[in-house]
C-alpha cells in the first residue's frame, strides 16, 4: 500500500480521550486496512498504563499500526533535522522524518513543532 498514516502524541491523546473525529478516521482506515505509524517514542510520551488508555492499547494492537523503533540510522537522522531547525525535541523529529520519509500525512493536535522541524510534511489537524 502506497498511502498510510502516522501518529503523534496529540493524536494518542485525542484517541485516548475520544475527542473530535479522530476515532472515526481511524475506524475508517482500520477498515480499509490504511497503514498506520506511532514513533515507539510517542508511545512513551502518553503511556501510563491505566485503565482509561483502553481505547489507546486497542488501537496500539491492531495490525495495521506499527510502532516503529526509534534505530540509531534513524537517530543520526533525527539529528540532522534537530540541528537544521533549531529545535530540540526528538520524538516529534522522529514523527516528521517517518511522515517524511513515506509521504505520509501526520495527524496532529498541535502541529506547530513538526512544521518548524520538517515544513515538507502534510500535516491533518486533529
Amino acid at each position: 500500500m502506497d498511502h498510510g498514516y502516522v501518529l503523534d502524541s496529540g493524536a494518542l491523546i485525542a484517541v485516548e480521550k475520544s475527542t473530535g473525529n479522530l476515532r472515526k478516521k481511524l475506524d475508517h482506515l482500520r477498515r480499509r486496512n490504511t497503514p498506520v505509524l506511532v514513533s515507539a517514542g510517542v508511545v512513551a510520551q502518553v503511556w501510563w498504563d491505566t485503565p482509561r488508555q483502553a481505547p489507546l492499547s486497542a488501537l496500539l494492537k491492531l495490525r495495521s499500526v506499527d510502532v516503529v523503533p526509534l534505530t540509531y540510522e534513524a537517530s543520526r537522522l533525527v539529528d540532522r533535522l534537530l540541528k537544521k531547525s533549531g529545535t530540540r525535541d526528538a520524538v516529534d523529529a522522529h514523527v516528521a522524518l517517518l511522515a517524511f520519509e513515506r509521504k505520509w500525512p501526520v495527524f496532529s493536535s498541535v502541529p506547530g513543532g513538526l512544521r518548524i522541524l520538517c515544513p515538507e510534511v502534510r500535516i491533518e489537524h486533529i
